[in-house]
């Protein structure tokens, strides 16, 4: 791996904020679907149909991803998904037991998956043009490693949160006592608290990002270029090139 990739400002910065997102993500996402099986006493099925909304929406914010990355600046997408992954999993950490699934559970998974998947693009194609062609497997690796990395993580901190707070409720209760709904919710919400302030730290480093569009289309002349051709097919003479950044 070469290190010198980690020198650029604006990599560190989105492997920063995507790991602090994925962290939030996956965790989140794991305890939603424990909590409506072990507290709303769902099946696996009515879970999984609960749970719907996230590949819905997973196509549809690929798609539009994909169709506006090259036309609006790659900040206001991370800042937006970091937006994104604030506000949904502070409403799940408002839910109460008693609260409808619409009124809560179903914007937030839709908001989540704003997050992820914007920010999963942008750092994604920023992290495969930060390294010249014959080290695109390289940057390929590094990202899929620091993602894996993060999720662990946090499934790691977010399960401690939850067993530290199971624990606390469970010996707080009177003894022979039933542990009330309520209750049974706590941990699950002290989870939702971690993905907040997982997710919000992110927007911390939103303002220091300077990357504009990326992804746009080559003309005729700059394809012409790359095969190091002038448009009348004669040779490009040998020389430093200069690449420009759109930065904002």
């Amino acid at each position: 791996m070469p290190l010198g990739v980690w020198k650029n400002r604006e990599f560190c910065l989105l492997m920063g904020i995507l790991t602090l997102g994925f962290m939030a993500f996956f965790s989140s996402s794991f305890f939603l679907a424990l909590y409506l099986q072990r507290v709303k006493q769902y099946s696996a099925l009515e879970t999984a149909v609960h749970l719907l909304p996230l590949a819905i929406m997973g196509v549809i914010v690929n798609i539009v991803a994909g169709l506006i990355l090259h036309k609006v600046s790659n900040k206001l997408l991370v800042a937006i998904g970091a937006l994104a992954y604030t506000a949904a999993f502070l409403l799940l950490a408002l839910e109460k037991e008693s609260t409808s699934y619409w009124a809560m559970t179903f914007p937030s998974l839709c908001l989540i998956v704003i997050g992820a998947d914007l920010e999963f693009n942008v750092s994604n194609m920023y992290v495969m043009s930060s390294l010249p062609p014959h080290q695109q497997s390289i940057a390929g690796g590094i990202f899929n490693t620091v993602t894996r990395l993060c999720v662990t993580i946090g499934l790691g901190i977010s399960t401690a949160v939850f067993n530290a707070i199971a624990q606390s409720t469970t010996t707080s209760s009177p003894a022979g006592a039933s542990s009330g709904a309520e209750d049974a919710l706590k941990p699950y919400t002290a989870v939702y608290w971690f993905a907040v302030a997982s997710a919000g730290s992110s927007l911390l480093l939103v303002p220091w990002l300077r990357i504009g569009t990326q992804g746009a289309t080559k003309s005729a002349d700059e394809a012409l270029g790359d095969t190091g051709l002038q448009p009348g097919g004669q040779p490009i003479a040998e020389g430093p090139v200069e690449r420009t950044v759109v930065s904002k």
